[in-house]
């Protein structure tokens, strides 16, 4: 399904929804280069069905339209007025690396709205851009902000996001290969202008629930860095981490994960 974008000249978010007679919402927002089709695992688990499940493709990647400029402000925009068009009113974000970022990055707008956010592959940021703090050491990570990628980038990048070779490693290549790689130079553009607000501090005051997941083979995300936040700036927030998963524990761990996903909508959502 596509919805019109009418503030954007023609643009448009592709989307898939299921449980529509549902009300509560679990809003899925998937990472850099990636697209929603990764929560397959998610969206086809029965255990959800009291829940509507919408997953959307963010601007420039899947089969949502490309546009001129991909900069942090215009993409919360954009989010912002495809959960107004959807008209979302009781739901949680469930956000992936970079789409937990974005999921972050909106809140202040919604929280009336989005009564909880669950992260994973995603340390919360602070203002100073704290990236070699918040992130391991790995060669990958420059390719997430570059525009033209080799194959053997694309490849090695793909390992790195999900280390298995099987038909989701190669559904990963091939998102990462049809992704507008305008989307990630402006990304990386707007990150160095300072346009990412202080997500620390936005969870902070966040009144909804947090839950930050982590898979312990991830590559990207230091787990120190995360349990420092836990244990001095975000006490109330829940940190839970995930054996023999990486990245992306909603593909390598889909039942754990959606067991996860499932107490923290019942949580959050039980008396909206």
């Amino acid at each position: 399904m596509t919805t019109p974008l009418p503030n954007e000249k023609g643009a448009f978010v592709s989307f898939l929804s299921k449980n529509d007679q549902n009300t509560k919402t679990i809003l899925f927002m998937h990472g850099n280069s990636l697209n929603k089709e990764c929560f397959a695992n998610q969206l086809d688990d029965n255990t959800l069905s009291k829940y509507r499940l919408v997953a959307f493709d963010i601007s420039g990647h899947g089969e949502s339209s490309k546009i001129d400029n991909y900069s942090i402000l215009r993409l919360k925009t954009i989010i912002l007025e495809f959960i107004k068009i959807q008209n979302l009113d009781n739901f949680i974000i469930v956000g992936h690396s970079l789409g937990g970022h974005l999921g972050i990055q909106t809140l202040p707008a919604i929280s009336d709205k989005c009564k909880g956010i669950f992260v994973f592959g995603t340390p919360p940021l602070k203002e100073s851009l704290n990236i070699n703090e918040a992130f391991l050491p790995n060669e990958n990570i420059p390719f997430l902000l570059q525009r033209n990628l080799q194959p053997n980038e694309i490849d090695s990048l793909s390992k790195a996001i999900y280390n298995s070779e099987d038909e989701n490693f190669q559904k990963i290549k091939k998102s990462i290969s049809n992704t507008d790689g305008k989307f990630r130079e402006d990304f990386g553009s707007s990150l160095n202008a300072g346009d990412l607000q202080d997500e620390v501090k936005i969870l902070s005051n966040y009144s909804g629930y947090t839950t930050i997941l982590h898979g312990n083979d991830d590559v990207f995300v230091n787990i120190e860095y995360l349990s420092n936040l836990k244990k001095e700036e975000l006490p109330n927030a829940d940190l839970i981490t995930i054996d023999n998963s990486g990245h992306c524990p909603h593909i390598d761990a889909s039942d754990l994960f959606n067991s996860h996903v499932l107490n923290f909508a019942n949580k959050t959502l039980k008396s909206v």
